[in-house]
């Protein structure tokens, strides 16, 4: 099902004003079915990394097989609708070529109206020597396809759909070995919930912020929140946690982002590290406050006492 709502809105893509994208199309529609299924791998708790993928990318392949089973459909619509056009309203005829008798182009489309698609796979079977989808996938290859300025045909149209078929299967595949692959409580069975950069602190700091949660150095991470580096680094460094709402089992990612130019790059050092409880608290604390002491107000006067009345101040 989901690879046939991929292969729906992919067509619905292809009907619309908007052009397709050699690449990019592709990919759109494996992330869309991507997407699908990591809602059914969280519902479900799917969590075999490896199968899952393998799933994905029969699931990416399906589709594509449905897009194309789709232009197999419409070809044979098309040669139905020229027929019918060239026999309603026939031409001039070529030097040289017989034209059909009135009686026989009522025959034949009596035969249009009977079994179109018969009659439209049997003149794709004179083209191409093969019948059905196979026969139409030739067909369209011999046709070619137009990408920019080139067009394509033959073995450059069979290697183009198979790079797109890749694309799509390759995309679904990964999303949905990375949703599997996610942090889960065995005992709890829960998915672990991600809390994004719940520390950062100056790059400089990110191979002591490392060595720090691989290690489980409690004192040594109070003080790199403390103080500066001694050479400030690129960018930040920052501490993703997934942690069970339950128990409070926890993983730790450590990442450092870097500024090029307009280009912001993210480099993961540290990746799914278990916490100790202990770790897991000194990360999740907010940064220290520092209390402001109140200004000094105007010093006291004492204000003269009026008559039966102690002294008093003001």
């Amino acid at each position: 099902m989901v690879a046939a709502f991929g292969a729906v809105l992919v067509w619905a893509w292809e009907i619309s004003p908007v052009p397709t994208l050699v690449i990019f199309t592709p990919v759109i529609q494996g992330v869309i079915i991507g997407f699908a299924l990591n809602l059914m791998i969280g519902r479900l708790h799917l969590r075999s990394p490896k199968l899952v993928g393998l799933v994905g990318f029969l699931c990416g392949l399906l589709s594509v097989v449905f897009v194309h089973y789709g232009h197999h459909l419409e070809l044979g619509q098309e040669i139905v609708a020229s027929l019918r056009q060239d026999l309603e309203h026939p031409g001039t005829p070529e030097p040289g070529e017989t034209p059909m008798t009135a009686a026989e182009r009522k025959a034949t489309l009596a035969k249009l109206d009977a079994n179109g698609e018969q009659v439209a796979d049997s003149l794709v079977f004179l083209r191409t020597g093969h019948h059905g989808f196979l026969g139409s996938m030739m067909m369209r290859a011999q046709t070619g396809v137009r990408i920019k300025n080139t067009d394509l045909t033959g073995t450059g149209v069979w290697i183009l759909w198979g790079v797109e078929a890749f694309l799509v299967a390759f995309t679904t595949a990964s999303m949905a070995r990375s949703r599997a692959g996610e942090p889960y409580c065995e005992d709890c069975h829960l998915w672990h919930a991600k809390r994004q950069n719940v520390l950062t602190l100056d790059g400089g700091h990110a191979p002591a912020l490392s060595n720090a949660i691989q290690t489980d150095d409690h004192a040594l991470l109070p003080a790199l929140r403390a103080n500066p580096p001694e050479t400030p680094g690129d960018g930040s460094a920052a501490v993703t946690v997934y942690s069970c709402e339950n128990c409070g089992q926890s993983y730790a990612d450590v990442s450092q982002t870097v500024q090029k130019g307009k280009d912001t790059k993210t480099h993961v050092l540290v990746k799914r590290v278990a916490l100790s409880p202990e770790m897991a608290a000194l990360i999740t604390v907010p940064e220290p406050e520092f209390e402001v002491e109140p200004e000094p107000g105007p010093a006291a006067v004492e204000s003269p006492p009026e008559d039966g009345e102690p002294a008093g101040v003001v």
